[in-house]
């Protein structure tokens, strides 16, 4: 005997395909990405004549809100140490993709960065604290694969821009982009407490060093 599907099923997996929505997805998703999803779904969806009695909002909101606490991430508490670094861009990319910030270095020049950060701590790996000219905690990151490769299409997109760094919601010095970054390290220059220093080498270890055995 063969099972029919049942209209609602059927229609769910046209959402979710219209949607591109995946685990992978939220697991990367963070601050607005999720809303960025929910809009370009709702214009997606429109599109379609499917259940036209349905508001698209309504509908990809609810399955949104089904599939967020799958992800694990929407649960979680707050990170120990939060990052944000954010490509700095041109007003001419429109409110959607860039949104207004000030230079930290400098005049505090105005400027425009990207609204999705393009490195966040999830994309650290290994740590090297060290002391900036300043006398102020430094720190370099050792990238995973995907930072690594954002942060090389990135640096190379902005010479002689600047990337603008926030740690914990405070912003750090800027970081002047003078030539490509292959090597998948991001160095923050330098205004860092002591305690996020502290965290730092808590929550990752140090670029360099090799996984012993605890057996002795």
């Amino acid at each position: 005997m063969r099972l029919r599907r049942s209209p609602l099923a059927l229609m769910t997996n046209k959402v979710l395909g219209f949607c591109k929505i995946s685990r992978e997805a939220f697991d990367f998703a963070n601050d607005v990405s999720v809303l960025m999803i929910w809009k370009r779904s709702v214009i997606q969806m429109k599109k379609c004549h499917f259940f036209p009695f349905l508001k698209p909002e309504i509908l990809v909101l609810v399955i949104l809100l089904c599939l967020v606490p799958r992800s694990g991430q929407a649960f979680q508490r707050k990170p120990d140490f939060i990052l944000r670094v954010h490509q700095e861009t041109s007003e001419t990319d429109g409110e959607a993709f860039a949104i207004p910030a000030e230079r930290a270095s400098g005049d505090r020049r105005k400027t425009f960065i990207s609204r999705i950060p393009l490195l966040s701590e999830r994309d650290i790996t290994a740590v090297y604290p060290f002391k900036a000219d300043d006398g102020s905690n430094a720190v370099a990151l050792q990238l995973r694969p995907h930072g690594r490769l954002a942060l090389g299409v990135a640096s190379a997109e902005s010479l002689g821009r600047c990337f603008l760094i926030y740690a914990n919601g405070r912003q750090l010095p800027d970081v002047f982009v003078d030539s490509r970054v292959e090597d998948g390290i991001f160095v923050i220059p330098g205004g860092l407490t002591d305690e996020e220093i502290a965290k730092l080498v808590k929550l990752y270890p140090r670029i360099g060093a090799t996984k012993k055995s605890k057996k002795k």
